[in-house]
């Protein structure tokens, strides 16, 4: 045929813009058939992708279409990560899929999702109020709004993840103040109404790591405090192995745990950060003292190297001038 431009036995393929593009007709998830195509440069490398098309008609049900990232993170937690991790990983990570990750590139097909696209909107994230973004305000009461719903935007942006639920979830029995060693394999969860403790999430975060005279101290004080404590409450006292608890010694809640550290950052007079700036300031301390990153990594409780190194080159400017001076003296040399 006049205009056409395909090899005898090639089928479906012909040119298309720039290029070539071809289909098969195959069956789909849904059970109904429809075309699914394939495009290139060259009549080579469609041909190449039509016969492998072909192949995977063949093998079962083939998605016409990349799917978008709210229809790929619905499979996914439904599909990979309830039935493989904890209860708890599920609803956190459900929560920011809900929350975070549809609102802003749900819409995004899957094969069109950019390395630009993430970025631009994990920055979108940090400086957005939840609470306007979200409604919070304008599902309370009337009686109740006191910030977006009223014009008064109250910055309620999101916090970063730190693992407060493994504090809250030590026992005394992971505690050897003689040794001055600290075991960490448990942790404390809120899964929907019901408040666990559990395992560690991998075995990997599991850890037995030494304390500084500081820490056994402290905990030794603490130890001390929850005794006369114990006794002054009485049959009030809810006895558990928990080294954090309440006055009357039930678990605290870790999303609670802000309330705590807050106050005890005012009881101490000094200025106010967030946990996770606390463990950043330990990783600027440690690449400070020259502690190689490989026990920074050990001490922070990283899955990856890169991430000590990310948080690890935050170092003070003293150490950098220290360091500049260093080399200024190996260059005159």
């Amino acid at each position: 045929m006049p205009g056409r431009s395909r090899a005898n036995g090639e089928g479906s393929i012909f040119p298309y813009r720039n290029g070539f593009a071809a289909y098969v007709w195959v069956e789909k998830p849904d059970g109904k058939r429809g075309r699914k195509w394939v495009y290139g440069k060259t009549r080579e490398e469609v041909h190449d992708k039509w016969i492998k098309l072909h192949g995977q008609a063949k093998a079962g049900p083939v998605a016409t279409r990349s799917p978008t990232i709210g229809e790929y993170a619905g499979y996914w937690l439904r599909e990979i990560v309830k039935p493989n991790l904890a209860p708890g990983s599920y609803v956190t990570y459900e929560v920011v899929v809900r929350l975070y990750l549809v609102p802003g590139l749900g819409r995004k097909r899957l094969d069109k999702l950019r390395v630009s696209d993430v970025q631009t909107w994990i920055n979108e994230v940090g400086r957005t109020c939840q609470c306007c973004a979200q409604g919070k305000d304008e599902r309370r009461k009337p009686a109740q709004r006191r910030c977006c719903a009223l014009g008064r935007c109250c910055r309620d942006l999101p916090s970063p993840t730190v693992r407060k639920g493994e504090m809250l979830g030590l026992t005394w029995a992971d505690v050897d103040l003689d040794a001055g060693e600290l075991t960490i394999d448990r942790q404390l969860q809120r899964v929907g109404a019901e408040l666990l403790h559990r395992e560690t999430k991998t075995a990997a975060s599991d850890a037995t790591l030494p304390l500084p005279d500081i820490c056994t101290v402290a905990l030794d004080r603490r130890h001390a405090a929850q005794i006369a404590t114990w006794d002054t409450t009485g049959p009030a006292w809810q006895p558990s192995d928990l080294i954090f608890t309440t006055r009357y010694g039930r678990p605290v809640e870790p999303r609670n745990f802000n309330r705590f550290w807050d106050r005890r950052c005012d009881a101490a007079g000094v200025r106010r950060i967030t946990v996770r700036d606390a463990r950043r300031t330990c990783a600027s301390l440690l690449a400070d003292l020259d502690v190689h990153p490989r026990v920074a990594m050990q001490i922070l409780r990283h899955a990856q190297f890169a991430i000590t190194m990310e948080i690890y080159t935050v170092v003070s400017s003293a150490a950098t001038r220290d360091a500049l001076k260093r080399l200024g003296k190996a260059l005159d040399r």
